[in-house]
């Protein structure tokens, strides 16, 4: 839809407007198997192994930008013998509920 050109305002052009107006949400289920860092050390692209099967994308296989992964994933299911030791502290803290959209 396009909302910018009706309003003249673009109501979709954050992750809360896209949950708010459910333009978006937690729909499906891929995988993460790869990761390309900068010389910093930081996220940008992601290598995804996709749920349906291997003639969609690259022989089933979709690489997406740290932007398209901020987004538009809403949750991640990390194997704890991935989680360093202060990831695994974490886990004995008091949990601390967020809105889908904020980003830490």
């Amino acid at each position: 839809m396009n909302y910018e050109g009706l309003m003249g305002v673009s109501l979709l052009d954050t992750k809360q407007h896209r949950l708010d107006y459910q333009a978006s949400g937690a729909c499906h289920a891929m995988i993460l198997v790869g990761v390309g860092f900068d010389e910093d050390g930081k996220p940008t692209r992601w290598k995804i192994e996709n749920s349906w099967g291997g003639d969609v994308g690259e022989k089933g296989y979709f690489v997406c930008s740290e932007k398209y992964f901020r987004d538009f994933v809403y949750e991640v299911v990390v194997q704890k013998k991935h989680l360093n030791e202060a990831q695994l502290a974490m886990l004995a803290q008091e949990p601390e509920t967020v809105e889908p959209w904020e980003t830490h």
